[in-house]
Order: structure tokens, then sequence, then C-alpha cells
């Protein structure tokens, strides 16, 4: 299982990452959690604060959207969506 993350400005895809999950899904979301970190640092983005609406839209919709109020840091994207696929 893999997730693709992508920064979205203005409705269109400025940078995306795909990146394996180390354990699948088998401990929740907190492979996804990791595997997003790692893809953060490799795009030199900040990393999103996951918030429990975050958890649940990922374990029911298999994705999950970042905006501005979600990081710490100020972002130069509207959005970033995490979304989980297979590989």
């Amino acid at each position: 299982m893999r997730i693709w993350v992508r920064l979205i400005r203005n409705n269109k895809i400025t940078r995306q990452d795909t990146r394996s999950l180390p354990h699948g899904l088998d401990d929740g979301v907190e492979p996804v959690k990791e595997a997003l970190g790692e893809a953060c640092k490799d795009m030199d983005e900040p990393r999103p604060i996951w918030l429990g609406s975050h958890e649940r839209n990922f374990s029911n919709f298999g994705q999950a959207v970042f905006r501005q109020e979600h990081f710490i840091e100020k972002v130069s994207f509207d959005r970033m969506e995490v979304e989980l696929i297979d590989g």
C-alpha cells in the first residue's frame, strides 16, 4: 500500500510524492503519519497537525485534506491532500 501526497495551489498540483506504508494499515493511521512525515521532509514542507477529523476521513474514505490552519508554519500552497493508493 502507498500514499499519494499532493500540494495544490489554485486547483493545480504543484508538487507530489508517493510513499510506501512501512507496515500497511495494521496499526491504524500511524504508518500513514510516518510516511507523510517522510514525504514532507523530502519535499521540504512542514508536517501538518493530524486531527481526529483527518483520522476519521482517512479511515473511512482513504484520504485527508490539510489546509493552512493545519500547519504551524505558513505554507505556499492552498491544501495538501493525502490519499491511499494501491501499488
